[in-house]
């Protein structure tokens, strides 16, 4: 399968915006922040292209916008492919890794609530976790859409485990 370019463009969170470049295996689930861009340096079109921004006046071509209604998603999806160690972020991207800035918060009857240490919080860390975000949607899109078990093909039998509540 031909990896994503993921495209990530943080402007709400600090001082400095941040352009952070990297690729998704949507069917591995795997994810390398690569380089952090200029911001005046200009996108490239593709078709095997995302990009995800928390300003979307700023980006006229983006395809998934961030917004503090995600932020439990978000952290959620880094938190996933950090511990199944499907998260890389090169050297040069490594001060981003929001490890460094998110802390347990609050326990409720749903589990600790996380929270940012603002102090330390940078777009930068965002837009890396934006990137975990696009790239779990990309793994669950092809999951959905790939993955799934044809019933007209020989060799694929129904596994019948889950009866009684199959459908088919």
């Amino acid at each position: 399968m031909t990896p994503i370019a993921l495209h990530a463009l943080a402007c709400r969170y600090g001082n400095q915006p941040c352009y952070l470049a990297g690729f998704a295996d949507p069917a591995a689930g795997t994810l390398l922040v690569a380089k952090q861009k200029a911001l005046d340096e200009p996108i490239p079109a593709s078709d095997h292209r995302v990009i995800v921004t928390d300003a979307p006046e700023e980006v006229t071509d983006w395809q998934l916008c961030f917004s503090d209604a995600h932020l439990a998603e978000v952290i959620q999806c880094w938190q996933s492919l950090k511990s199944a160690g499907r998260l890389a972020l090169d050297k040069s991207v490594n001060r981003f890794d929001p490890h460094s800035v998110i802390q347990a918060g609050d326990t409720d009857e749903r589990g600790v609530r996380w929270r940012f240490n603002n102090a330390m919080l940078e777009n930068g860390h965002i837009a890396v976790l934006m990137m975990c975000w696009a790239t779990v949607k990309a793994h669950q899109a092809h999951i959905l859409t790939h993955d799934a078990v044809d019933l007209d093909k020989p060799g694929d039998d129904v596994d019948d485990t889950v009866l009684p509540w199959s459908t088919y």
